[in-house]
């Protein structure tokens, strides 16, 4: 009887496998089609499986993408470029908000975020789309990496919307920590590999070619055309704190500084304590400027 109840058990369950494929067969044909929509269950359960599968975001880019999330608010029916776009964590988060999301990529086989598929876009050379394609550009953590990021930002301005806003991250070369590294190192970033090693391994070690401070990002901004709206620092590093009393110096010599220095260099900001103490990230948002206003 036991044998008859297993053999049976498993008829029934061969059965009931069938008739589920069948249905889901059903379901997808409906689907494609426009018939129905897909449950909440199974989205949930697609939008599990693909972030399994997307690696943790590395370094300070975390932060940069957490704080991108909460300080813009998208709209449905707004065209979003994420350049580059590395796995796809800020794409897949604004995906699944229903948006419209681009993703763009010198690399684009890294990206893991499920379809659309990233496409291949070189910053270094002019973006593959048509002017005024755009509401929003998110560019985190990709403009130190360009030999040319002035051309960059007037592509970024090219193929944004009147009045759409580019909203970028680079390393922050302006706080206390990284001011320290140049005095000891004689540079704040990580030295670039030889070239030969940089062709055998050209996404995993990526040097930084512009290792620019806050007030150049400003400039190279404003001479593509843009609105600076806010500048910010995100992803902040404990260890700063130790350098507190040097960077209170710093801070306390800025202000006696001239009038046209402190304007000049954008002291106001540069030698404040929150960018000398802030993270190791950058932040800025631009707003492209109208006809009119430039």
């Amino acid at each position: 009887m036991a044998v008859r109840r297993s053999q049976g058990g498993g008829l029934a369950t061969r059965k009931g496998l069938a008739s589920a494929l069948g249905i889901a067969k059903e379901l997808l044909v409906d689907i494609e089609e426009g018939k129905t929509s897909p449950p909440d269950s199974v989205i949930r359960w697609f939008e599990q499986e693909i972030k399994k599968e997307l690696p943790p975001p590395r370094g300070s880019r975390g932060g940069v993408l957490e704080y991108f999330l909460s300080a813009q608010q998208f709209q449905p029916d707004q065209r979003i470029l994420d350049l580059p776009c590395g796995p796809g964590w800020l794409t897949w988060e604004l995906r699944r908000k229903g948006l419209d999301v681009t993703a763009a990529d010198l690399f684009p086989d890294t990206f893991q975020a499920g379809e659309p598929a990233a496409v291949q876009v070189d910053m270094n050379s002019p973006l593959p789309f048509p002017g005024d394609s755009f509401d929003f550009i998110i560019s985190a953590e990709g403009v130190e990496h360009l030999e040319n990021p002035w051309q960059a930002f007037r592509e970024f301005y090219r193929i944004l919307k009147p009045g759409g806003k580019l909203l970028l991250s680079t390393p922050n070369y302006s706080n206390i920590e990284r001011r320290v590294s140049y005095l000891l190192k004689g540079s704040a970033a990580r030295p670039p590999l030889p070239v030969h090693r940089h062709r055998e391994i050209p996404f995993n070690d990526p040097p930084h070619l512009s290792t620019f401070p806050a007030c150049y990002w400003k400039l190279a901004g404003d001479f593509a055309g843009f609105t600076l709206e806010k500048m910010d620092t995100c992803a902040a590093h404990k260890k700063q704190w130790f350098f507190f009393p040097l960077a209170l110096l710093i801070s306390l010599m800025g202000k006696f500084a001239r009038g046209n220095t402190r304007i000049r260099y954008e002291m106001e900001w540069t030698q404040s304590m929150a960018h000398l103490l802030g993270g190791r990230s950058l932040v800025m948002i631009l707003r492209k400027r109208s006809r009119i206003e430039a």
